[in-house]
């Protein structure tokens, strides 16, 4: 199985031509490809032109219709993180709470290190803070035709190019497929300090049947 082919342990998994490592090579806690998804997903389900109309707040002239199909947007999002490796020792909050005494056990710290999770949670809030201000600010053209007209003019505009290869974007492309991130769950697999650093590799009953208990515990204490 490719998701379990864990490099200095096992080697690729060939399939179709085609060599494959463990994923968390690239993303242990693939948070970002989950939101991409997230987005075209509901895009492609809703369609473009339905996300960018309920952006620019467009009525028809029937006003019965427009009460009976509210406005389109991607759904809002809720994330639950489990975090099988810690950047963090059990307990410790400095360098100082936890000493390090022999190669494995640095063998081990790096382990941690490197495939921890780097989501952050104070990104994501201050992103679905800015998606509220934005939804605010453009609800005051709501009884406003002439406010309507300019921010839809404003949504129409070319976003800056950063640089030369980027593509070419308007406001409201960017925003038409924003939706916030309304609760975040993480929980942390605590670390086994009598394991030893290839422990990682280990794929027997006893230690996966294990590794189900403490989850299951981990779980119930979050």
């Amino acid at each position: 199985m490719a998701s379990s082919t864990l490099p200095e342990f096992y080697v690729y998994e060939e399939i179709n031509g085609q060599k494959f490592w463990d994923g968390g090579l690239l993303s242990n806690t693939p948070i970002r490809e989950l939101i991409e998804a997230h987005k075209r997903f509901w895009e492609k389900r809703i369609g473009t032109q339905n996300l960018e109309n309920s952006l620019k707040k467009k009525r028809s002239d029937n006003l019965d219709y427009d009460d009976r199909h509210p406005a389109q947007k991607i759904p809002d999002l809720e994330l639950y993180i489990i975090n099988v490796f810690s950047s963090k020792e059990n307990g410790a909050t400095t360098g100082e709470d936890f000493m390090l005494e022999d190669i494995d056990g640095i063998r081990d710290r790096k382990l941690d290190i490197t495939l921890s999770d780097g989501y952050d949670a104070k990104t994501d809030g201050l992103f679905t803070d800015y998606v509220n201000l934005i939804e605010r600010l453009i609800s005051l053209g709501d009884r406003d035709e002439v406010i309507r007209d300019r921010i839809n003019k404003i949504l129409e505009e070319y976003t800056p190019r950063r640089f030369s290869t980027e593509e070419v974007k308007k406001n409201i492309d960017i925003l038409k497929n924003t939706f916030k991130i309304v609760k975040v769950v993480q929980i942390q697999r605590k670390d086994d300090n009598d394991s030893i650093s290839g422990k990682m590799g280990d794929f027997t009953s006893e230690t996966i049947n294990k590794l189900l208990q403490d989850g299951f515990h981990d779980a119930l204490s979050k």
